[in-house]
Parts: structure tokens; C-alpha cells; sequence
């Protein structure tokens, strides 16, 4: 992995929960341990994140998406109702990136999912994992009308790179393949901010409940949950997944409850886990990817991307998984176990080959 030197990027991330920037801790990482010279622009925890991960960087507020998950409802329909405003709000961040690129000299800027963050004069990359945007109904006319809809932000940029793998061994299924657009699609392996030691090196001893994803359904989660963790035999550890609170730990019985803590601490507490309880997130899908644990996930109520991952996971055998009106824990916990769980694989070459690429290293 050879250096790059005289090379400054921008990275620009969505504040959608926390999995966003989580994976493009994995990209930051890369690039600075490669001597290029890097930018954060984000907003709202994931701007509160990345600050406390890398704080030597520097950071850039970019305007707020302002969509707010239900306690109730379908998350679809809020967010197509949230529309007017986000369209607003990819006006907004787009003329953001325009005063900033105006102030400094980038040789790229990297999107992770944020539709504004481009500019015509400077090589620009979109980053997502969910091209196809699935319904609730699976409705194939409205899919493939969405996929077109998203192609007219997509191709704004010149590359999209998707954290996964290319063929029949991924994570994404029908979310990140067979969508066609007019711009060069890359697929740069799976991202992680974990660095996995060997996970035979520590023995499992609790179960591992990370809480995460936009507010108010987090929030829901966590209630939900811990009454029902208390009655259970196993011990514990619970990731509130609040990174803008501090890092104290509490025990509540057979819990450990922390708010947030950094990577090396979270993938210690994945390797010491005889299972993770967890929203199927692609981010933490990812982060498991580079392990050989066993996950039990409970979707987000209406969130349909969520609700694919978990069957298309568990139709492989790795996981299993409940809708979170019908949690029965005992039984979800013992169908986990019995599970074949995640194979550890590296696909970090392929990031480097679309570093290099985009930088012009040869």
C-alpha cells in the first residue's frame, strides 16, 4: 500500500443514524493512513462522531436533512412526505460545498450518501449501498421508477462506489446489484471502522445489544428492550449508541449500559460476545462481516431496506431475526445460536484500487 502524497479530500457525510459515518470512518482511516490530507463535512451526531474519532481534522456543518423517523407508522410514507424538504435541504448542501471548495484546493470529494455534496469542477464519488429503493408492496413499477429518480442525483457524480462485493458472496442482495446507471459503478468491498484481532483470542461471555438508528425509533428500541433484557439469564452489555453523551457506564443487573464508545472498545465487546442483538443496518452488517459472530436482528418498523436484509441473511442461514411488535428474546436468542453466523472475510484491497484510481496513482 504504497503512500500519497499532496493529495487533499473531502468527505461528506449523511447524519442518518450513526452507520453512515461508521463506514466512512473505514474510508477517512484509509486515506490518512495513505499520507492524503482529509476534510469532514457532515451535521448533527455523525458530525459529533467523526469529531471525536479524528479531532485533528478539519470539519465543515453542512445543512441538516431534518427526517425524522416515526414511533408509529410507515417510515416510507414519512419519508416521502419529508421530500419537499429534502430536496431543500440537497439545494442547500450543494451550495455549501460550493463556498468550501471555493476556499481550499481538492483533488476529489467523497459522497456517502448525500445527493449535494458535488461539485462540477472537482472529481466527485458517491458512496451507497441502496440503489434500489425497495416498497413495501414490492411493487417492481415503483422500484424501477425510484431507481430512475435516484440515477438523476447519481449521475451528478462521476463514480458510485458500493461497500460490497461484486457476484453471489454479499451482503446487499437486490439493494446494490443489477441497478444499471449512466456512470462507472465500483464495487469496493465491504467497510468497517473494526479492527478484528483473532477471534478465538478472547472468550465469548455475554450477549452484545447495540442500539442505533435515527431518532424517534432508537429511542423506542431502547425501551423496548431493556425490560425484557433484565428478565433474561444472560449477562449483558448494552451500546445506547450516543455518541454525543458521555462515556460512562452503569449496571443495571444482569446490564452494562454504555452510551457510545470508539472502535477498538466496540470490537473488543463483538469479539468477547457470544451473540449481538442488533437493527439490521447495513453498517452493522458490515462491521459483523469482519467476524465470526452470530447476530439476531430486529428491523426497523417500516424501514423496508432493513426488513430485506434480515430475510435475505437469514435465507443463508447466518441470522435470525424478529419484527419488533412480536419480540420473544428467549426464542430468538436460542434460533441465533443455532445459526451458521457471519464468515470474517478482508476486501480492503479493493478500497485501495479505487483510492488509486480516483487519485491517479499508479
Amino acid at each position: 500500500m504504497s503512500k500519497i502524497e499532496g493529495k487533499r479530500v473531502l468527505v461528506s457525510v449523511l447524519n442518518w443514524g450513526l452507520g453512515h459515518a461508521s463506514r466512512s470512518h473505514a474510508i477517512i482511516s484509509r486515506l490518512i493512513e495513505r499520507g492524503v490530507v482529509v476534510e469532514i463535512a457532515s451535521d448533527g451526531p455523525s458530525l459529533s462522531y467523526l469529531r471525536k474519532s479524528f479531532p485533528d481534522l478539519e470539519y465543515h456543518q453542512l445543512p441538516s436533512y431534518d427526517i425524522i423517523y416515526p414511533r408509529s407508522g410507515n417510515i416510507s410514507l414519512a419519508v416521502v412526505a419529508s421530500l419537499p424538504s429534502l430536496l431543500k435541504s440537497i439545494k442547500s448542501e450543494n451550495q455549501k460545498i460550493k463556498e468550501i471548495v471555493v476556499k481550499g484546493e481538492y483533488d476529489l470529494i467523497i459522497s456517502d450518501n448525500r445527493y449535494g455534496c458535488y461539485d462540477s469542477d472537482i472529481r466527485s464519488i458517491f458512496v451507497g449501498h441502496q440503489l434500489r429503493i425497495l416498497t413495501p408492496g414490492n411493487s417492481s413499477f415503483i422500484e424501477n421508477m425510484l431507481l430512475k429518480v435516484q440515477g438523476t442525483f447519481i449521475k451528478k457524480f462521476q463514480e458510485c462506489w458500493i461497500p460490497d462485493l461484486a457476484g453471489q458472496n454479499n451482503l446487499s442482495g437486490r439493494l446494490s446489484h443489477d441497478c444499471q446507471f449512466l456512470i462507472l459503478t465500483k464495487y469496493i468491498g465491504t467497510l468497517s471502522r473494526l479492527k478484528i484481532a483473532n477471534d478465538n483470542a478472547i472468550n465469548s461471555q455475554h450477549i452484545l445489544v447495540v442500539i442505533s438508528g435515527p431518532e424517534d425509533q432508537r429511542t423506542v428500541f431502547e425501551e423496548l428492550l431493556i425490560p425484557r433484557l433484565k428478565k433474561i439469564e444472560h449477562n449483558v452489555v448494552l451500546l445506547r449508541g450516543l455518541p454525543h453523551l458521555d462515556n460512562s457506564i452503569r449496571t443495571e443487573g444482569n446490564l452494562t449500559i454504555l452510551n457510545h464508545c470508539d472502535p477498538i472498545k466496540f470490537a473488543d465487546l463483538i469479539q468477547s460476545a457470544i451473540l449481538v442483538i442488533s437493527r439490521s443496518g447495513y453498517s452493522t452488517i458490515m462491521d459483523l462481516s469482519k467476524t465470526n459472530k452470530k447476530a439476531f436482528f430486529i428491523p426497523t418498523p417500516g424501514q423496508t431496506e432493513q426488513v430485506y436484509l434480515a430475510k435475505y441473511l437469514s435465507e443463508k442461514s447466518i441470522c435470525t431475526w424478529q419484527e419488533q411488535g412480536k419480540i420473544d428474546l428467549e426464542v430468538g436468542i436460542k434460533n441465533a445460536l443455532s445459526c451458521e453466523g457471519f464468515s470474517a472475510f478482508d476486501s480492503s484491497d479493493l478500497l485501495d484500487q479505487a483510492i488509486d484510481e480516483n487519485l491517479n496513482i499508479s
